[in-house]
């Protein structure tokens, strides 16, 4: 499962401000992942999404000791 249009719309928005680097996705939303509901299903569907190649500026990096995600944002 992938993300909805209106959370590509969020990423999208969330990755206008951000600079380029290598970052867990809790860093690239900052503020906005309070906005979360249930992150670990988000993520599933983040790293879906990034795999298909519909969030502009983003690939996948590594994974973490800590089984976190990192992408790297372009």
């Amino acid at each position: 499962m992938k993300l909805t249009t209106q959370e590509l719309a969020i990423a999208k928005e969330v990755l206008v401000k951000q600079p380029a680097g290598k970052f867990t996705l809790k860093k690239m939303y900052g503020d906005r992942w309070s906005e979360i509901v249930s992150p670990t299903n988000f993520g599933r569907r983040f790293k879906h999404s990034v795999i298909l190649g519909e969030v502009p500026r983003v690939t996948l990096w590594d994974k973490k000791s800590d089984n976190h995600l990192t992408y790297n944002v372009q």
